[in-house]
């Protein structure tokens, strides 16, 4: 009686026949190994390959621009007159398609004209500032088309 054997590929295994004396046959044996080796080989390649693909960065996770710093920081007290603002982001942003507002006590005050800072993650302006509460209001476009927006609050103080 032969026995019908289905190794992990699907490949079908004839066993020793019984015409052969229940002798063991070596190309059943082989054929055996062979596909568990080259089951093996591949598992190992795809492993391998799937750890690559977690090393090599998300390019959408990193495709939006967030700031990182601003002048003046959250929560700061600066001095009334003109103030320099600098945000710097933690990638390249389009400084023509972005937009920076200031407001005072629930008011806007002013859209403020950006600059390109040092570096193209950085936007600059100036405003002249009296003393009050304020919040500025950014909105700034990733050279891959993201928009993020944000706000950072300071306090002017008298002169």
């Amino acid at each position: 009686m032969a026995l019908q054997c289905y190794g992990p590929t699907g490949k079908s295994w004839a066993s020793p026949s019984e015409e052969s004396g229940g002798k063991s046959d070596t190309g059943f044996l082989l054929s055996i190994i062979g596909e568990w080796v080259v089951l093996y080989r591949l598992n190992r390649l795809s492993l391998v390959f799937g750890l690559l693909l977690c090393l090599v960065p998300n390019a959408a996770a990193l495709a939006h621009a967030i700031l990182e710093t601003s002048q003046p920081a959250e929560g700061a007290a600066v001095p009334a007159g003109d103030i320099e603002i600098i945000l710097s982001y933690n990638s390249r942003i389009d400084p023509a398609r972005s937009a920076v507002t200031l407001t005072m006590a629930g008011k806007t005050v002013s859209k403020l004209t950006l600059t390109p800072g040092d570096a193209p993650n950085i936007v600059r302006s100036t405003a002249h500032l009296a003393a009050g509460k304020y919040v500025l209001h950014w909105q700034v476009l990733s050279l891959d088309g993201h928009i993020t927006r944000g706000q950072v609050s300071f306090n002017v103080t008298g002169s």
